[in-house]
């Protein structure tokens, strides 16, 4: 980036002694002939700029989120509203709690003394939560190597197969039949459908 700013000349920017100029020449060309007039962000900006927000009921003090308690005195003055709750996923010792409208409202911490005895980021929760998940799947995927081990049916590899040809018995044999509907009928019922 450092090499890109100050040695790279780019072509779309303007030429000077018939060389085109570097991104960091020409920011400095254009601020010294419009002025600094920038405003530029505060620190405390810069830090809640990505802070993820969510919203949460205050309720005698505390805000939660998943796994983490927080308590604050401020937030005695708003029990049972919505607020906004904006925190750092890497860092869950405190948060930030602003009004609905986006007014500042105070700075919770963290009270390790109902769930864990260590605060846990977002980050933290969701590796844990991910490991939970390839363990569960790597034992279903050793449970079906397993079953596909076993056998169906515990069963003779010589199988009878007289048992699928129904049996006729000895009176069926010698039955005289008057109709053709009668012997078709019979020979439905031996399940024998010819």
């Amino acid at each position: 980036m450092q090499r890109y700013n100050h040695s790279h000349e780019h072509s779309a920017l303007p030429k000077v002694n018939g060389k085109s100029m570097t991104p960091a020449a020409y920011r400095k060309a254009l601020l010294a002939e419009e002025g600094d007039n920038i405003e530029y962000l505060t620190p405390g900006e810069l830090r809640e700029m990505f802070m993820p927000e969510e919203k949460r009921v205050a309720q005698r003090g505390w805000v939660e989120l998943p796994n983490n308690p927080y308590l604050v005195r401020e937030l005695i003055e708003v029990d049972r509203q919505t607020v906004r709750v904006a925190y750092d996923i890497h860092n869950p010792n405190e948060v930030i709690i602003r009004q609905m409208d986006g007014a500042y409202l105070c700075t919770a911490l963290w009270n390790g003394n109902t769930v864990s005895p260590v605060p846990v980021s977002r980050v933290e929760k969701a590796l844990e939560a991910r490991a939970k998940r390839r363990i569960k799947l790597a034992g279903s995927k050793i449970q079906d190597a397993k079953d596909e081990l076993r056998s169906v049916i515990d069963a003779p590899r010589e199988s009878d197969y007289s048992l699928l040809i129904p049996q006729v018995s000895a009176s069926e044999k010698d039955k005289v039949y008057l109709f053709k509907y009668e012997y078709e009928h019979d020979i439905k019922q031996g399940g024998n459908n010819r």
